[in-house]
């Protein structure tokens, strides 16, 4: 069998970034459905370059950072990791196997905070209070009190985000009756970087909830 280019594998990584199943992949790139899972595979074990839409996602991580350095973030040291694939990496769900692509590791003093972060496509995702995916950030929160009971240990504490692919204007109409704000979206860990492009929009990672 010939083996796919690195340009078709990572059109097959754009498209499981908008969100679509393995199925709808397999249909639209006519690569088989076990080439697809293949594929992901590689990409979240570090094996394919990011595409476009991730390393923007970093640039403007690595913007905010650089702006904030001497103001808000002035005493926190920062860690951006690439989360890995099933067996190695950091996953949640054993059914639906989620692998936020990233961990992003925020210190300040004793404190600690790790957050998963994920850029994924939101239109084919459930409704917020049924997707496993968007109200992660609330079982991490409940986590953390746990364990900080638990264990004595209070200095430590997890959460998620998702930087929707979808834009703010075409997602808002699946939310409710539509009238959902990018505020609102934001006090449910869902954050849009399209227009106006201000690196401001990743703020919310860098804020205790």
């Amino acid at each position: 069998m010939k083996e796919l280019t690195v340009t078709k594998k990572l059109k097959v990584v754009k498209l499981f970034l908008t969100g679509l199943s393995y199925d709808d992949i397999a249909q639209q790139s006519g690569i088989a459905k076990g080439s697809v899972v293949n594929i992901v595979n590689e990409f979240r074990e570090g094996g394919l370059p990011l595409p476009p839409g991730m390393t923007e996602y970093i640039d403007e991580l690595r913007k905010l950072v650089r702006q904030e350095t001497s103001k808000s973030l002035a005493n926190k040291e920062i860690f951006l990791l690439r989360n890995l694939s099933r067996g190695k990496g950091v996953g949640f769900f054993e059914n639906e196997g989620f692998y936020p692509d990233f961990i992003l590791w925020i210190k300040e003093g004793i404190q600690q905070r790790v957050i998963f972060v994920d850029p994924h496509g939101m239109l084919h995702e459930k409704a917020y209070e049924l997707s496993d995916k968007t109200t992660l950030h609330e079982r991490l929160s409940e986590l953390s009190e746990s364990w900080a009971i638990k264990t004595g240990l209070n200095n430590v504490s997890l959460d998620s985000y998702i930087i929707s692919a979808t834009p703010y204007e075409k997602l808002r109409y699946y939310y409710g009756d539509g009238s959902w704000s990018r505020s609102d979206f934001a006090c449910k860990h869902i954050l849009f970087p399209d227009p106006p492009l201000d690196v401001d929009y990743l703020k919310p990672l860098f804020e205790a909830s």
